[in-house]
């Protein structure tokens, strides 16, 4: 499957899946029952209680852990993951991988990853969209259904490829 066609299977998946939601919360409602939590309140209810503490507990690797001494992992600055949900704010809400570390992550980058092509990069262009980035769409790379990871590691302590 190419990049726009993953790309549109992904949308049609998302759309399906809010549309699940409403239809349930409207049944429950017809049924006398009390409106179910809104998404926001769900998605927030799957964040881990502590966010990056939980995950260092079990990802002490320096691979992993050298996030730690990058701009990402800058909580003071409003811009980076660290200062949302930390680790969860690139991999997803992580509760229940917390729980139960045989439940994979929503999203895992890297060429062997089952998170295709097109969510990883949506992940990182969420954030780092225009400069250089702005051809990303419709790009050789992303025809080729290459990912920002394809050449980036945002957990090393300084990227191969922004290395001068």
């Amino acid at each position: 499957m190419t990049g726009p066609a993953r790309l549109k299977a992904t949308a049609a998946r998302a759309l399906l899946t809010i549309l699940m939601l409403l239809c349930s919360t409207a049944v429950y409602a017809a049924e006398g029952g009390e409106a179910a939590p809104s998404d926001a309140a769900m998605q927030v209810a799957q964040y881990t209680a502590s966010g990056s503490k939980d995950c260092l507990e079990c990802h002490d690797d320096p691979s992993v852990n050298l996030i730690l001494r990058t701009p990402h992992a800058q909580a003071a600055d409003a811009r980076t993951p660290f200062a949302k949900q930390g680790c969860e704010t690139c991999h997803g809400p992580g509760a229940a991988h917390a729980d139960n570390p045989g439940v994979s992550m929503e999203i895992r980058f890297g060429p062997r990853s089952e998170t295709p092509a097109a969510e990883q990069s949506a992940v990182c262009l969420g954030c780092h969209q225009g400069d250089q980035r702005i051809n990303w769409h419709m790009s050789k790379h992303e025809a080729a259904d290459r990912t920002c990871s394809s050449c980036h590691n945002v957990h090393a302590r300084k990227d191969p490829m922004l290395v001068k």
